[in-house]
């Protein structure tokens, strides 16, 4: 096979209290030649997405207290170098907010704000007798939206 990317990554403090990121990955994978002759050939290689990326920022909106939010993402996928089934594409959107003291910090999150249903994992055969074991595709789902609260205490600083 064959396998080339590049990944950038900038950071900046857009003003004083506001700090910006942007990470983007690309990938350009083949199969040059599968041990079977298949017709996996020439095709993509299997969970390497053509792009992903990361934006967000922080904001510090008074002093000690602070709001992130950052959306992730990632192109459509193969799922096995078995099949050729594939995932979508699919962007998740994440949330923080919170308070930093010297020795502690509190913070209210929110992962997958938007609940996205998005697949990363799939497997693709004949297990149900009610349907002649026609190949079916299976898939694990990502992680559903999340929200919690963290409390962080540092011993040393």
């Amino acid at each position: 096979g064959r396998n080339r990317g590049a990944e950038f990554e900038v950071e900046f403090g857009a003003l004083e209290n506001l700090n910006l990121y942007v990470n983007l990955g690309l990938l350009d994978t083949r199969i040059e030649q599968s041990n079977d002759g298949s017709l996996l050939d020439g095709r993509d290689q299997a969970h390497a997405p053509g792009y992903s990326y990361a934006l967000g920022g922080r904001f510090d909106f008074a002093p000690r207290w602070f709001v992130r939010a950052d959306v992730t993402g990632k192109d459509s996928f193969y799922f096995s170098d078995s099949h050729n089934q594939q995932s979508k594409a699919y962007s998740l959107v994440n949330l923080r907010a919170g308070y930093d003291a010297d020795r502690w910090s509190l913070a209210l999150w929110a992962r997958n704000l938007f609940d996205e249903e998005y697949a990363v994992r799939g497997f693709f055969f004949g297990n149900e007798p009610a349907r002649d074991f026609a190949p079916t595709l299976y898939t694990r789902q990502g992680d559903p939206r999340q929200v919690g609260v963290s409390v962080t205490y540092r011993f040393a600083n």
